[in-house]
């Protein structure tokens, strides 16, 4: 079960249309570097050629914001759609004491994302906002990693446009060192608003 955090019903602007206009400087980006696929030091991440076509069309980067309105987010990170207008992503990236601490809740006041955007000059599907913020209570309140997820409410169906992901819940056999691709947005700053891809196998925890 999840917790309705945040509801909004009409559209409200950030007043920055594309992603570096707000971004948090990089220097304040919070440290959650973790190797959850394989347990080599190789990077074997590589930009993506064209982020407008399937399926990466429909991985998104965030950032989030203490209130709606603020001038410059306080978290980023990267999200999916898993229907035309819900985004999955960490909980850690919309729920936090320390990074919105000043909202009325721990959490992001508002969220806006950019689906298929790779350092463009013009975002290509334009930006997308929150209207509601779910985290499951297991997360909010006791920060239990195994519960680090939470679901985004869209103000649109972008999903419509880019395509959207089948969540589906494989076996731990066939996951057992299964063949994965992760993509997403990276923290650093020479790739943070570029969309990088990397293809290990999970490994056996």
């Amino acid at each position: 079960m999840f917790l309705r955090l945040f509801s909004r019903n009409a559209k409200h602007s950030f007043g920055a249309a594309h992603p570096r206009d707000n971004a948090l400087p990089a220097d304040q980006a919070p440290a959650r570097i973790k190797d959850i696929i394989s347990d080599d030091d190789e990077d074997g991440r590589r930009k993506v050629g064209d982020a407008t076509v399937a399926p990466y069309s429909s991985i998104c980067l965030i950032h989030g914001f203490r209130n709606a309105g603020d001038a410059s987010a306080v978290s980023g990170g990267t999200g999916w759609l898993v229907s035309p207008d819900t985004v999955l992503t960490a909980a850690h990236v919309v729920y936090d004491r320390k990074y919105f601490s000043g909202a009325t809740r721990p959490r992001a006041g508002g969220v806006q994302m950019w689906f298929g955007f790779n350092n463009d000059a013009e975002p290509p599907f334009g930006d997308v906002i929150s209207t509601k913020i779910f985290v499951p209570p297991a997360y909010r309140e006791y920060y239990d990693p195994d519960w680090d997820l939470a679901l985004i409410k869209l103000d649109t169906r972008i999903g419509d446009r880019v395509g959207w992901f089948d969540a589906q819940s494989p076996s731990p056999a066939a996951l057992k060192n299964a063949p994965v691709t992760v993509a997403g947005y990276p923290g650093e700053e020479d790739k943070r608003f570029g969309q990088y891809e990397s293809a290990k196998d999970l490994s056996r925890r």
